[in-house]
């Protein structure tokens, strides 16, 4: 992967299972690390396993405007700018038809708060300051559910296109300023929370799921790229 040596990365969601993963490859790359989440004792654990030379925690809610504040400007005062914003949070929950209304609204909900809000919290928060820098990337990590028909995820996919229009419409609004967006989109990624969802598939199937390193890589080749595609998706082998 491209050496990250002297590149400085926020990163909201990095105890959940994608982020802990590309975490722990933007680490292998020498990136300076924020590590940012609501769980101070896995935040901890997780830059103990990443190791400390290079990365610093700051326990903070995505959804509150004054904790991500709060978060840039400490990241700014340690490493005296940012080049890449990555958002990855949620969580998904299955909703169809065989749910009832109630039930349908109730996980619509709860993922407006545990995605869209974050999302746009941290995008127009993000912006604020990468935009008096001159320069940024803010990468948010959506899913293919954004705009194609997945069963089971009548909640989730409704979430994921809110906020992944969001973050295109942001790119749109700050092209000339220097800090450019993009919204990733992979289908299933191989990580230990989805193995575990998954435990019917064999290693064969998921070396032909997303890994998390091909999400690293393509964050770390395009953070100095301004021509950086306002969607990106990673396809897989297996779609469930």
């Amino acid at each position: 992967m491209q050496n990250l040596q002297g590149k400085t990365i926020v990163f909201f969601g990095a105890t959940g299972g994608i982020g802990e993963s590309v975490c722990a490859e933007f680490c292998k790359a020498g990136a300076n690390l924020v590590l940012v989440a609501r769980n101070q004792d896995k935040l901890s654990k997780l830059k103990e396993k990443l190791g400390e030379e290079n990365s610093s925690t700051i326990s903070a809610d995505a959804s509150s405007i004054l904790d991500v504040q709060k978060v840039f400007a400490q990241s700014f005062q340690k490493f005296g700018g940012v080049d890449a914003v990555v958002i990855s949070v949620g969580t998904w929950k299955q909703t169809s038809i065989n749910n009832s209304a109630a039930e349908i609204v109730a996980a619509s909900d709860e993922l407006e708060t545990s995605i869209a809000r974050p999302v746009i919290v941290v995008g127009s928060v993000a912006q604020e300051f990468l935009r008096k820098q001159g320069r940024g990337v803010i990468f948010n990590i959506s899913s293919h559910a954004a705009d194609r028909f997945l069963p089971g995820n009548l909640a989730y996919a409704s979430a994921k296109a809110k906020v992944s229009r969001f973050i295109f419409n942001l790119g749109e609004e700050l092209k000339g300023t220097g800090v450019t967006t993009c919204d990733i989109r992979p289908a299933l990624v191989d990580t230990p929370d989805n193995r575990k969802g998954s435990p019917h598939l064999s290693e064969e199937q998921w070396s032909t799921t997303v890994q998390p390193t091909d999400i690293a890589e393509f964050i770390a080749e395009s953070i100095e790229n301004q021509n950086i595609p306002s969607v990106k998706f990673f396809e897989s082998g297996v779609v469930l």
